[in-house]
């Protein structure tokens, strides 16, 4: 990493109307000088120039001595990040990453929609049709959720906090036909979307980290043989109900749910020996298919 030094300081000829100063952050790198406020001011009386720090056991000489240490440690982490990228930055650079000039704003649509466009291009190689269409539902409650609640068509997402995703919980399960193991399904679909933001660097919390979603068991009854027989010999006056209910006994003959059932063809049936199977194609392990 290139030696940096950094220095904080105070403008006494600049005395602010509480009678402070401010403080200013003064850094240099490869010889070049690189200075700007902090937003922050200080008593000329407890600041101690050769530290760059207020003196006292006061709380808010604490506070203000712990942020500028913050300060210090997050241009720290910048040059880490451009010396990975190896990135030999000015110091005017270093300053406007600091100070978030010039830094692009990912919003969170924005970022779902990406994530959609990429993942309809992948359908039937790397993900099941199911699967987008999914999360084509799950950015429609995000798009409400965000357009009812803050009023905005989208949102930083730098501002998607734990009190973010426990209103979004709320929200669908007051505002959507939703029971909790869907809701719980929708905000993990959005945790996929704020995870691939934070490996682009387009935030850099992680707002999942104090939350407890977890599923409800489900027991789901089975029939038993003696209902299953009831049921195959009813006799319906209504044609469209004979297919429904065999369509329902086929379903719990083969484990398959209605949608597979929907979208079952006569090529995915082979005769066998002992009667007849579906044949399922084998998906290569790197596909999603939930």
């Amino acid at each position: 990493m290139e030696k940096l030094s950094v220095l904080f300081f105070i403008k006494r000829t600049k005395k602010l109307q509480n009678g402070e100063c401010p403080i200013y952050c003064r850094f240099t790198l490869k010889g070049k000088r690189c200075e700007f406020t902090l937003n922050k001011s200080v008593a000329e009386k407890i600041w101690i120039a050769a530290a760059g720090k207020a003196k006292g056991n006061s709380v808010h000489a604490y506070r203000l001595n712990r942020s500028l240490e913050k300060v210090k440690e997050d241009i720290n982490e910048i040059m880490r990040q451009f010396e990975l990228q190896n990135i030999s930055p000015t110091s005017v650079q270093v300053k406007n990453e600091l100070l978030g000039i010039n830094k692009q704003h990912k919003f969170v649509v924005e970022a779902y929609e990406e994530h959609n466009e990429k993942m309809a291009a992948l359908v039937g190689t790397q993900y099941a049709p199911k699967t987008l269409a999914r999360h084509k539902t799950s950015l429609k409650h995000v798009k409400d959720f965000i357009r009812v609640v803050y009023k905005e068509g989208d949102i930083e997402l730098s501002k998607v906090n734990y009190q973010f995703l426990i209103d979004y919980e709320f929200w669908l399960k007051t505002n959507t036909t939703c029971q909790h193991n869907a809701v719980i399904k929708y905000i993990t679909n959005l945790g996929k979307i704020l995870r691939e933001a934070r490996k682009k660097g387009w935030m850099e919390h992680d707002p999942f980290k104090l939350t407890n979603f977890k599923y409800k068991e489900v027991d789901k009854p089975f029939l038993s043989q003696a209902e299953l027989d009831k049921l195959l010999s009813k006799r319906f006056s209504i044609p469209r109900l004979e297919k429904i209910r065999d369509v329902f006994v086929f379903c719990c003959f083969t484990g398959l749910a209605f949608i597979d059932v929907k979208e079952l063809k006569q090529e995915d049936f082979r005769t066998d020996v002992d009667g007849f199977c579906l044949h399922q194609e084998k998906t290569p392990k790197n596909k999603e298919l939930e």
